[in-house]
């Protein structure tokens, strides 16, 4: 899916939740994370392609890794930020979007930055950062942290990653802790983090990424708030758009929050059956009177949706709200 900026010629790229949900990964679909090209096609912005938590696919499976040790780094819980150029003016996108509330605070924050310290960053390379700030907070509470924490630098012909760290010390960034620890070390460490940590990244020589998160992390207790069945009704009740919803939640949880949108239209489509028929059979009485007392006497819950029918009115919210969820935790989320 492509959007456009609204002025300049360029067009971010990002796969969407239908792909994540299908895991239909090919070479294009696992570039289009943010990737920025021009009307011409040419590259402008060059993210890291798609990658996955460990042993979650083929790729990622811990017999099929590298043989190398890879570099390991602190998993930072914001989301990517993605740098472009408005002519001299260096600008932020979010994985999908120019101008989305988090991209236009990012892009202001790196000007600003810029600006103060005289920095200077090299040209023809991508530099990707993890954007933290309390209305972006995901499942790691960082209080009131608000910063670009630098991830990596990536030159856009070759796709060659510079040392980050290096840079982010040049630049005076923030950038992910560097663990001393080997793989299976870490592995072995995971499941022990404390709330504020979020995992690990193993990053190869040849580019591959792999995410080791920890169990605290991906439990139900920390899903709550994020994804519960309550959030997923709120969501299609009001008219959101899912994806949109999707866009702000790790990709760990997307498989279960797309059968909970399945569960939850299935059950609205058999409301929306049962109105119907109802209004059907109560159509055929004379008059209002006897029509109202066949809605109060037979059609129980969906009777306040029958009425809005027969009032001309929209019967949609009422029916929506015979599936509302009694709250807002889900010990069966994933």
């Amino acid at each position: 899916m492509g959007h456009r900026h609204p002025r300049r010629p360029l067009t971010i790229w990002n796969y969407t939740p239908e792909c994540e949900l299908a895991k239909a990964w090919d070479e294009y679909t696992s570039l289009a994370r943010g990737l920025i090209t021009d009307r011409d096609g040419r590259v402008h912005s060059r993210p890291f392609p798609k990658f996955f938590n460990l042993n979650s696919n083929e790729q990622s499976r811990l017999e099929n890794l590298p043989a190398e040790p890879p570099r390991i780094y602190e998993k930072v819980d914001g989301t990517l930020g993605i740098l472009y150029w408005d002519g001299d003016l260096p600008c932020i996108a979010t994985r999908g979007s120019f101008e989305s509330p988090l991209a236009l605070w990012a892009s202001r924050w790196l000007q600003a930055k810029v600006n103060r310290e005289g920095l200077s960053l090299r040209a023809g390379f991508t530099y990707l950062f993890e954007i933290i700030h309390p209305m972006n907070r995901i499942l790691v509470d960082y209080g009131s942290r608000r910063e670009l924490v630098l991830l990596a630098v990536i030159e856009l012909e070759t796709g060659t990653e510079q040392d980050p760290i290096a840079e982010a010390q040049r630049l005076g960034f923030s950038h992910p802790q560097v663990s001393a620890k080997s793989l299976t070390e870490v592995i072995a460490q995971v499941d022990s983090l404390g709330p504020k940590e979020e995992g690990f990244v193993a990053v190869y020589n040849n580019g591959l990424r792999v995410k080791i998160k920890g169990r605290k992390y991906l439990s139900p207790a920390r899903r709550r708030g994020v994804c519960s069945r309550y959030n997923v009704w709120k969501c299609l009740s009001g008219g959101g758009d899912f994806r949109d919803y999707l866009a702000a939640v790790p990709d760990e949880f997307y498989a279960w929050l797309g059968e909970t949108r399945n569960s939850l239209e299935d059950e609205y489509l058999k409301i929306e059956r049962s109105v119907s028929e109802a209004f059907g059979r109560v159509s055929q009485r004379p008059d209002r009177r006897t029509k109202a007392q066949m809605v109060q006497s037979d059609f129980g819950p969906v009777a306040p949706a029958v009425f809005a029918l027969l009032d001309g009115k929209d019967p949609v919210p009422y029916m929506w709200r015979l599936i509302r969820p009694s709250t807002n935790f889900d010990e069966a989320a994933i």
